[in-house]
């Protein structure tokens, strides 16, 4: 009898506005954890996934980059490294299957649902709040429905998008009338 660890899931954090480099841009990033019929959240401890994520770039001008990669590996061996190897080689595989089936993304949510699609995600978990720092003490929203992890990471960017655009003319002109 197996154990069973748990849905691949992938944990969304806000994003994060930057305004310190020659144009504003926002960082979005997630990390992959399980998570099992209780909505209980795990670290993937000796599994490929350990420690891997995705980190989204977008700039005010609507261009954007999209990585996945390991974060933060705390120790890596010989076997751990040539098994992140092969992860992440076959999340590109995949990837790259995904772009000659369908053909380049349209935009950046298609990219990001390509890049979970390929690492497997059959959850999204959204953090409404941190609690004490712990998966067990915060607050989350769990969506399973590929629909719905897209309809959120839209908003999420489109939110984010809004933030580091330049204000039009007219928004400006309306805020120094005020």
């Amino acid at each position: 009898m197996s154990e069973n660890k748990g849905a691949i899931s992938l944990l969304l954090e806000q994003p994060t506005i930057n305004r310190d480099t020659s144009r504003d841009s926002f960082t979005l990033a997630g990390r992959v954890v399980r998570v099992d019929d209780h909505d209980t959240i795990r670290n993937g401890v000796d599994e490929p996934t350990e420690d891997l994520g995705i980190t989204f770039y977008g700039w005010e001008d609507g261009g954007f980059s999209l990585h996945v990669e390991y974060q933060r590996p705390y120790c890596v061996t010989l076997p751990k490294a040539e098994q992140m190897v092969k992860t992440l080689r076959g999340v590109h595989r995949k990837m790259e299957a995904q772009r000659k089936k369908y053909g380049y993304t349209q935009d950046a949510t298609e990219a990001v649902m390509r890049m979970i699609h390929a690492i497997g995600v059959k959850v999204l978990v959204e953090r409404i709040s941190n609690g004490g720092g712990d998966y067990d003490s915060g607050e989350y929203r769990f969506r399973r429905d590929f629909e719905a992890m897209a309809g959120h990471i839209r908003q999420v960017l489109e939110t984010a998008y809004e933030q580091v655009r330049p204000a039009k003319p007219q928004e400006i002109e309306q805020t120094s009338q005020a």
